[in-house]
């Protein structure tokens, strides 16, 4: 709480002494910056700096004026011609990556066409809308390799919608490789802190479209971005649907027909011509110059932070149109706007104080609907409004953030009949698609979006309606899987392994709580205990704790401090690198042997100086700690004495004592009742019966030693007898708690008789405490040693010798039995088994592979199971047969320890296959490869001349390779679907033709 606060008010301070940053240009008819504030916070100062936009277009020009001051050709790509470090075509004069970048962050300084919202973000772009782009091309457009100034935001401006005039619309497919790049980028993208994706919905309302027909835009981790126009209403392009997220000023006629309107930008037909167009193309632009100014201002925000902040802070427009509606958490949703418009100042002040989600958003899928076997009719009436009503238990508790994806499996003629509605246990409702024109047959997993139940808590009953609107044929529902992202509640912290930064920080448990491995510590296993240099290089670090175990020569938690460095003991010692102590020559001493211990004259000319301790040997009749002192010229002995020279002590004369002899040892009557005094020393020898220095005192007055004591006449002490004890034989031996109740005490010597199992001269001490030796063995009060039963040992007989040296004979599997005798044992083995351990089976299992389940073969009357299977027949499938589909050893806990060159949680992903690592293998850049360590990596070709870690870097001079004749073509990005959903090869073409005539027309 202290950190946060802490970090508010620098956060706070900062912007309140930003300086406010006001663009050279006139931006008044530039409403896209007025009606989302953004003017409002470059009054704060904030201006997108440090921040980077990722344009994933088909052409940026960055030597344009507008742009040219933000644009950074060291991390753009063009993935459509041999020339791949310029993102711009000549021959696309209608190309939209340059107008999008300088709404987006055009600097504005020049005068040319306006200000962006960004104006001093740094521009990338990668060209991947053409004809020979693949899917690998727009992998590794997202693929964010870029260290001094990584990607904040990926704005990927594909067609997103299989949508066409007369044909009407149809579902897209889209590439699971591409959807990972995106959940990757997601969590571990811009440093681990994630990148942000923003992609437009499209502009074919007119034509019937819905966001949820779309690639990619639908997906939980991307903001699905509409527009609006200047008077911030439906811009009539503009596509709807409940997987919108939010929308911006984008331009064009809004939805009453009226106020057309447009955004200002670079043109890429020159260097510093502009354009007028409209879209949510722009919208999406708008976005991402504010996420740019947000992660200005909070660095370290996540992705879903930025979604929950721009969702929370939009501004309710159109407010007399009916299909708003409140969520069961309050927020509100029209399939119009999404959660409304965006307000980039609202959006900075909630920034500022945000509570960061970090990695805490997860995804559950494991809700699954197979209509099989839950209803007895599966059937989807045909025509009817009413329906197919089915309801799915999501048991998790989960607070929805992102998206709710509903993937849908039915079998039908002509899918576009079938209407698809939802409601949340909270009541919210929401229809994912209605009746269309799509006339291809079946839905295979096809995943379906809804935004709008955000932060309702997804746990309970969902209710799905399936009408079929249009007569024809019937279709039958088969199957549907519930995916909820958000943040799990009590039920626990993790989904996946790469929720505890796995594989190599820990793996989550079945109870979703993170279990971190040897080096890695935290709640999701994010502290590397043992990390690059913990120890400096001169020491080892201990994963256990991690700790330094430093070198010779090297101290320190973590090895920094060298014990010996260069002229630490001078030139009078030698230094011991085992402590970094100074041994010293002789003569020397001190920290750094610096000390002369017997400089010239140190003992002056009546001392000898020891080169040892470097103390003087006085001459006699001198002292001093440099012998300057005379011991005897400044002493006067009186009465005859004289003066030590070895000391300047007086000596004095019989009869005289004191310092100076200046003091009568005996004068008359010093010593009392006929003591005698000695002269030498003036003390008093005392005649029996008298005691005292002066023998002024009785050594034994009447009744001194009491019950039956005796005192001495020459000491004066007393002597007591049998029970009693004391200066003057007043006490007991023994006391009540002499012996701490635990004991008898002796009354004439006073010692302690303990009880059993008590020692000690007070009986304090307990030989055998309480279950000291139990269960395995018994404590002996004769020396208090634990004796162990057989088959056990150690100081308490913790150690079970079966367990430990036999591995418990095989019991759990009937091989066996221990048989002990003290510390000596052997296993006795039952029929069929053998071995030390009886871990020999012996019995006659199989005799044909067909004995043997799940591909199992027979070897020797045993069966050799296949990987994943288990058990005498491989019947037990506890480690999940189908986990790793043999690209992968199934560990004891259930996960994949997939082998080189695949990964993913089930070891299904080739790393390799189709380039996934980008290594620019069709244009003869590298390939993939793997390391010693079986890491993956792309090996450059040193003769083309590229570097880095995707081989994307290009030399200084670009050379210019021909195409690989290795590299086989891929499906274009430009035309999406599989063969449930797409047309023809001949019948696409005609389409993408078609509609790039209607996108001329309307744009």
């Amino acid at each position: 709480m202290k950190l946060t606060t802490l970090l508010t008010f620098i956060i706070v301070f900062v912007t309140i002494f930003s300086e406010s940053y006001v663009p050279t240009d006139d931006y008044s008819d530039a409403f896209q910056i007025t009606l989302t504030k953004v003017d409002q916070v470059w009054g704060e100062g904030y201006t997108g700096e440090g921040q980077s936009i990722s344009f994933v277009t088909d052409s940026v020009r960055g030597d344009h004026q507008a742009i040219a001051e933000n644009f950074d050709q060291s991390g753009s790509n063009n993935y459509c011609e041999v020339d791949t470090t310029y993102p711009y075509a000549e021959s696309e004069a209608l190309s939209l990556g340059t107008y999008l970048a300088s709404v987006a962050a055009g600097s504005g300084d020049d005068s040319y066409c306006s200000v962006g919202v960004a104006p001093k973000a740094t521009i990338y772009g990668q060209r991947v809308s053409c004809s020979s782009a693949t899917i690998a091309s727009l992998i590794a457009a997202l693929s964010d390799t870029l260290t001094g100034q990584p990607v904040s935001v990926y704005q990927i401006s594909i067609i997103p919608t299989t949508c066409f005039p007369i044909f009407g619309c149809s579902y897209s497919a889209q590439s699971e490789f591409v959807i990972s790049q995106i959940t990757t980028n997601t969590r571990y993208g811009r440093n681990g802190y994630g990148n942000v994706h923003i992609i437009p919905v499209g502009d074919l309302y007119n034509l019937g479209s819905n966001v949820n027909f779309a690639s990619y835009v639908k997906l939980p981790e991307v903001i699905a971005v509409g527009s609006v126009s200047e008077t911030m209403k439906h811009s009539f392009f503009s596509n709807s649907g409940y997987a919108l997220t939010v929308t911006a000023p984008g331009g064009g006629v809004d939805i009453t027909g009226f106020s057309y309107s447009v955004i200002n930008g670079a043109d890429s037909s020159s260097e510093t011509s502009c354009i007028s167009k409209r879209g949510t193309q722009p919208a999406a632009s708008v976005v991402s110059g504010i996420v740019a100014m947000i992660l200005e201002a909070r660095p370290t925000l996540t992705p879903w932070d930025i979604q929950s902040i721009l969702i929370e802070t939009t501004q309710k427009v159109d407010v007399e149109n009916d299909g708003w509606a409140t969520n069961g958490a309050g927020f509100s949703y029209n399939p119009l706007y999404g959660f409304g418009v965006v307000n980039a100042k609202s959006a900075l002040d909630k920034a500022l104080t945000f509570e960061t989600l970090y990695h805490t958003v997860v995804t559950d899928k494991t809700t699954v609907f197979t209509a099989a076997t839950v209803l007895s009719v599966t059937t989807i009436p045909d025509n009817d409004e009413d329906g197919l009503e089915i309801e799915m238990t999501f048991e998790t508790d989960m607070v929805i953030h992102g998206a709710v994806v509903f993937r849908v499996s039915l079998t039908h003629s002509c899918i576009g009949d079938i209407g698809i509605e939802v409601w949340s246990p909270s009541g919210t409702y929401a229809e994912l698609v209605s009746t269309h024109t799509d006339t291809n047959s079946n839905l295979d997993a096809y995943p379906l979006t809804a935004r709008n139940f955000y932060k309702e808590n997804a746990k309970g009953v969902w209710k799905m309606k399936f009408t079929d609107g249009k007569a024809s044929n019937e279709g039958k529902l088969v199957s549907v899987t519930l995916e909820v992202t958000g943040v799990l509640g009590d039920y626990g912290d993790c989904q996946l392994d790469t929720d505890c930064n796995g594989p190599e920080g820990g793996t989550c448990t079945t109870s979703h709580e993170c279990e971190c491995n040897e080096g890695y510590s935290g709640t999701n296993c994010e502290v590397e205990k043992c990390p690059e240099d913990q120890c400096n290089g001169h020491g080892t670090c201990n994963k256990t704790d991690g700790s330094c175990t430093c070198d010779t020569g090297y101290a320190g938690e973590t090895c920094a401090t060298q014990l010996c460095p260069t002229d630490k003991c001078g030139d009078h010692g030698t230094c011991d690198l085992s402590d970094g102590t100074c041994d010293c020559d002789e003569g020397w001493n001190g920290d750094s042997c610096g000390n002369e211990l017997c400089p010239t004259d140190k003992c002056g000319d009546h001392g000898t100086c020891n080169t040892t301790t470097g103390e003087c040997a006085c001459d006699e009749g001198y002292s001093g700690d440099s012998c300057e002192t005379n011991t005897c010229s400044e002493t006067t002995c009186a009465n005859g004495g004289s003066c030590d020279p070895d000391t300047g002590d007086c000596v004095c004369e019989d009869g005289w004592i004191g310092d100076t002899c200046e003091e009568e040892s005996c004068p008359e009557d010093k010593c009392k009742n006929d003591g005698f005094c000695d002269t030498k020393t003036g003390i008093c020898r005392c005649d029996t019966g008298w005691i005292g220095d002066t023998c002024e005192e009785e050594a034994c007055p009447i009744d001194k030693c009491l019950n039956g004591g005796t005192c001495s006449e020459t000491t004066g002490e007393c002597s007591c007898i049998e029970i009693w004890t004391g200066e003057y034989c007043t006490e007991k031996k023994c006391q009540d708690d002499s012996c701490n109740y635990r004991g008898e005490c002796d009354i004439y010597t006073g010692e302690c008789d303990c009880n059993e199992g008590w020692e000690g001269d007070e009986c304090e001490i307990e030989i055998c405490p309480i279950s000291i030796c139990e269960p395995n063995g018994e404590c002996s009060y004769d020396d208090g040693l634990c004796h162990c039963d057989d088959g056990f040992s150690g100081d308490y007989c913790q150690n079970d010798l079966c367990e430990i040296e036999y591995n418990s004979c095989n019991e759990a599997n009937s091989g066996g039995s221990c048989n002990y005798t003290g510390t000596v044992g052997h296993c006795d083995c039952n029929t069929d088994w053998s071995g030390p351990s009886c871990e020999v089976d012996g019995r006659s299992l199989c005799t044909t592979d067909d004995e043997c389940l799940n591909g199992g073969v027979c070897l020797d009357e045993q069966c050799d199971c296949a990987d994943g299977w288990d058990g005498d027949y491989c019947d037990d499938d506890s480690c999940g047969h189908t986990q790793c589909n043999s690209n992968g050893i199934c560990l004891d806990d259930g996960t994949c320890q997939c082998y080189p060159g695949w990964e993913d949680l089930d070891c299904t992903l080739n790393i390799c296959l189709d380039d996934m690592y980008n290594c620019s293998g069709e244009y003869g850049r590298g390939e993939c490869a793997f390391d010693e360590n079986d890491e993956v990596y792309c090996e450059c070709y040193e003769e083309v001349g590229y570097t880095g870690t995707y081989c994307h870097i290009a030399p200084s001079v670009t050379p210019s390779p021909s195409p690989s004749p290795s590299a086989e073509p891929e499906p274009s990005i430009g035309i999406t679907g599989d063969g449930n959903s797409a047309a023809g090869t001949l019948k696409l073409t005609f389409l993408v033709l078609l509609s790039s005539l209607f996108l001329i027309l309307f744009n």
